[in-house]
């Protein structure tokens, strides 16, 4: 055989090798991820996985029903605007905000939430700790890494779940909707106006991108309970299609949550 086959069969075995290897890594990678089986949830050991889990509310997002307050003041915004009176600045009132997100939710609650029983947390935001004054930012990841942190070492899942989203998807004060009231009326909802949805997509495929490869993360919840305007509920479905698809466009190993009206 000449030389130059020979270089060719060599080649060709290396590429062989190669492929063989990486569908090897790419098929020990995907099975370190919780993962779907028809209707049931499958951990990383391919046992059926049942979540017992928490809602970690009031944390990255105030809700007026959680300060048990009078309702004057019941969204984030609304919060964070009289503490900016209170303090006579807004950076103080950001510094209090930072504050109140470091130790609200800190790593004695995680453990105090495992020894209780619970085995997953449910970790809501405001989509601006990931986009202000028209571009992508990262406010968000000092906490997010921290409480997934807290529960690699504890054994427990997190769910990611954009609560409160660009132009509110509910009008209810839990998606610091300010343009709504105590009568919460559908026409405040502004979500799927103008570029709203393709924020949200562009928020997703940041945070995806960066935990791609984390299997503590078990999955994305899209948008806390959306309820779009009275006869525009079809306009739904292509928008978590879009959030869908912007986040499977460099992350395909999670699981995606897409909420109902």
């Amino acid at each position: 055989m000449r030389p130059s086959h020979n270089k060719a069969r060599q080649l060709l075995k290396k590429l062989i090798c190669t492929t063989a290897l990486t569908f090897l890594l790419t098929g020990s990678l995907h099975a370190n991820f919780v993962r779907t089986n028809g209707t049931k949830l499958i951990d990383e050991h391919g046992n059926p996985l049942y979540l017992s889990g928490i809602n970690l509310g009031n944390w990255l997002v105030w809700e007026g029903y959680l300060m048990m307050g009078d309702f004057n003041y019941r969204t984030h915004t609304q919060f964070f605007n009289e503490l900016s009176s209170a303090f006579g600045s807004a950076d103080k009132a950001a510094n209090f905000e930072y504050q109140w997100r470091l130790n609200y939710v800190d790593e004695q609650a995680i453990a105090d939430l495992k020894a209780l029983g619970f085995n997953s947390v449910r970790v809501p935001f405001n989509y601006n700790l990931f986009w202000w004054n028209g571009q992508l930012r990262d406010n968000g990841f000092e906490y997010f890494d921290r409480v997934i942190d807290w529960c690699r070492t504890r054994g427990m899942y997190v769910l990611l779940d954009m609560h409160g989203a660009p132009g509110y998807q509910n009008p209810g004060d839990h998606a610091d909707n300010v343009n709504s009231n105590a009568s919460q009326p559908r026409d405040s909802v502004t979500f799927w106006d103008g570029n709203n949805v393709q924020i949200a997509a562009t928020i997703w495929r940041h945070i995806a991108n960066r935990y791609k490869d984390e299997p503590v993360v078990w999955g994305y919840d899209l948008i806390n309970e959306p309820v779009p305007q009275a006869g525009r509920e079809y306009e739904l479905l292509p928008s978590l299609v879009t959030m869908r698809n912007a986040i499977r466009e460099v992350d395909n190993n999670h699981i995606i949550v897409a909420e109902g009206s």
